[in-house]
């Protein structure tokens, strides 16, 4: 079908106008045809109609694409993250009755039995402790040795996760006795990993700091505890007849709630506990059981501070979403301006309002579903570079991936992403803002005036988001360089770890020399200026605890008596982490295990036990050793 149409332009336009006028009014008729009759194949042309659009327009099609590809991609990236980690449901039957009772990693042998002997409203309750050990898939010590995350807990830790084996057993009250066999139940991973998925893996020894460890049970797959990095439980066996047993606190207890029992049926429970606590124990202030008591639901103690760090990054990666979208809305309604001839002509032929409304609502949501299918792309292929920068500890990365899941928030994602970039020119196109003459070309005396409001508004969200990111960067770059400002009471430049695992079955003279040995031939690498030991690297935890007595401050008795955070260290860690030394002296090589026993304290503990005075050659007494040592600070 041909159409003439009158103009004032030359022949060659003229021409121009005629062919479009033939292509646009085949479509129409055929669209509108099918529209009446098969909606479906009616909304496959306006697809076709779309697709062939983008192949006219490359770059401008390319550049929406990939700005919105971008923003989708962070987003879905992200949003996988917090699916797994924050969303979905741990491996736990009911998680949301287990918890986790205040102070761990505090807790001593004797105060786990007395809890549990009162438990009250708690169906069980179990005590747990990460430890790492090198380990031997087989009970021969040959080959290298791996290093083994590995749980030691009472029996009734798998009572409490209710999570019941693949394979054999978990651990049964005879197995946590002090002279029980050693017996381990292992992660799905270290059975895949490690064990070759033996199916007759049950009964199978395995030689772990040293012992000959019979597995008895295998978890199922995707099952952790307290993170990803375990990959064994151990019987804790706690022995009454030992020290640690009564002085070391070290435990942190977790129980099961009875259907039904709210947060604050909870609460009162552990506030009976605790004060049941304070009528059977003595404790030092600092450390005090019958203060604050609570519990955290087992979710948000496991993934501890990590929910708000991935929070936050979703919240600033959705607003960069968010500006992307305003930037394909502004091309969005920028390219229906230009095409203001176009749409009158179709209107001039017989084309609704509502025709025309359907075919930029369908050219923008093919554009967002493209845009899901680069940001897929997008996440898929930066997914792992994401979680190594991401604040993610313990082998949470390891419970977290790009699945169909990922894939279906992304097209999700495209289909609201397509909607809200076409709303612009939707308006307008309902207004009659749209209905320019044929012939008129792009300009500003070819911009309507509700079109330049629009424009106007997109710039002005787009600069709020963009400062309100920009402010929000700049503060953290102030508190990232506040605490860089902070002096730690060390130089943490040019200085590199490495962290040793040994047996606790090793003699103490074949330790002694080995990490003597170590040291030396470090010492002797180029480059190394300094070497030395600790059994707990600064800020990196807070080392082991126990209450101290101070000579001559009887007021520091009983309930006052002071806990104390403490490590070992070698002659060489002065210098290797540049302490800054304030009085006295370091440990020198004179300070050997037949010598007198020295310390050196931190000046906070300084000023707090001897105000006013010097604390060189004062004297301290630590419960877990029982040895008096003299002060040097």
């Amino acid at each position: 079908m041909a159409m003439r149409c009158s103009t004032a332009s030359t022949g060659a336009s003229r021409v121009d106008l005629t062919v479009r006028a033939v292509w646009l009014s085949n479509e129409i008729v055929t669209s509108t045809a099918l529209g009446l009759g098969d909606p479906i194949a009616d909304l496959a042309a306006d697809v076709r109609h779309a697709a062939r659009h983008m192949r006219r327009r490359p770059a401008f099609s390319s550049i929406v694409v990939l700005a919105l590809g971008l923003g989708i991609g962070a987003t879905v990236s992200l949003y996988s993250v917090v699916n797994d980690l924050l969303v979905q449901s741990l491996p736990y039957y009911e998680e949301e009755r287990i918890h986790v009772f205040w102070m761990d990693n505090n807790w001593r042998g004797e105060e786990y039995d007395f809890v549990r002997e009162r438990r009250g409203i708690f169906d069980d309750v179990a005590a747990f402790s990460t430890n790492s050990a090198p380990y031997h898939p087989s009970t021969s010590a040959s080959g290298s040795a791996q290093l083994l995350p590995f749980t030691v807990s009472t029996a009734s830790l798998f009572d409490v996760l209710a999570t019941p084996p693949l394979l054999g057993r978990a651990f049964s009250v005879d197995d946590d006795r002090p002279s029980a066999a050693p017996i381990a139940v292992i992660s799905y991973e270290m059975w895949q990993r490690d064990l070759g998925a033996d199916p007759h893996v049950v009964g199978r020894s395995v030689l772990i700091d040293g012992d000959d460890v019979r597995i008895v049970g295998v978890m199922p797959r995707g099952f952790f505890f307290p993170t990803p990095q375990v990959k064994a439980w151990l019987p804790l066996r706690l022995d009454p007849s030992s020290q640690v047993y009564h002085d070391v606190g070290y435990l942190t207890l977790i129980a099961r709630a009875r259907p039904g029992a709210g947060a604050a049926l909870v609460q009162s429970e552990v506030q009976r506990l605790a004060r049941a606590l304070g009528d059977r124990f003595i404790y030092p202030a600092a450390f005090d059981k019958t203060k604050s008591p609570s519990t955290t639901l087992v979710h948000p103690y496991l993934v501890g501070d990590t929910r708000q760090a991935l929070l936050l990054l979703l919240g600033t990666v959705a607003l960069l979403l968010v500006v992307a979208c305003a930037n394909a809305a502004a091309l969005v309604l920028a390219r229906a301006t230009d095409r203001s001839a176009e749409f009158a002509l179709r209107a001039a032929l017989g084309a609704g309002r509502s025709r025309l409304v359907r075919q930029i609502v369908v050219e923008s949501m093919v554009l967002g579903l493209c845009a899901a299918v680069t940001g897929t792309a997008i996440a898929i292929a930066g997914y792992r570079v994401l979680l190594a920068r991401l604040p993610l500890r313990n082998g949470f990365g390891e419970v977290t991936a790009v699945g169909w899941a990922t894939f279906g928030a992304a097209l999700g994602l495209g289909l609201v992403v397509g909607l809200a970039v076409s709303l612009a020119p939707v308006r307008h196109l309902l207004r009659g803002r749209l209905d320019a003459a044929v012939g008129r070309e792009r300009g500003d005396a070819g911009l309507h005036h509700g079109t330049r409001r629009v424009h106007d508004a997109i710039v002005v969200a787009q600069v709020a988001v963009a400062v309100l990111l920009v402010t929000g960067a700049m503060l953290l770059i102030r508190s990232l360089d506040a605490l860089q400002s902070r002096d730690p009471g060390f130089d943490p430049r040019h200085a590199a770890t490495l962290t040793l695992e040994a047996s606790d079955k090793t003699p103490d003279a074949a330790m002694r020399a080995f990490l003597s040995e170590t040291v030396q031939r470090t010492g002797a690498l180029p480059g190394i200026r300094a070497v030395g030991l600790t059994s707990r690297l600064p800020l990196r935890d807070l080392g082991y605890q126990g209450p101290v007595t101070v000579e001559g401050r009887p007021d520091l008795a009983g309930t006052n008596r002071p806990n104390a955070l403490y490590r070992t260290a070698s002659p060489g860690l002065l210098d290797a982490m540049r302490f800054h030394l304030l009085e006295g002296r370091w440990i020198d090589s004179t300070d050997a295990t037949a010598s007198l026993p020295v310390t050196v304290i931190n000046e906070s503990f300084a000023k707090r036990m001897w105000p006013g005075e010097s604390a060189i050659g004062k004297r301290i007494t630590t419960a877990y050793t029982g040895t008096r040592v003299p002060g040097s600070s």
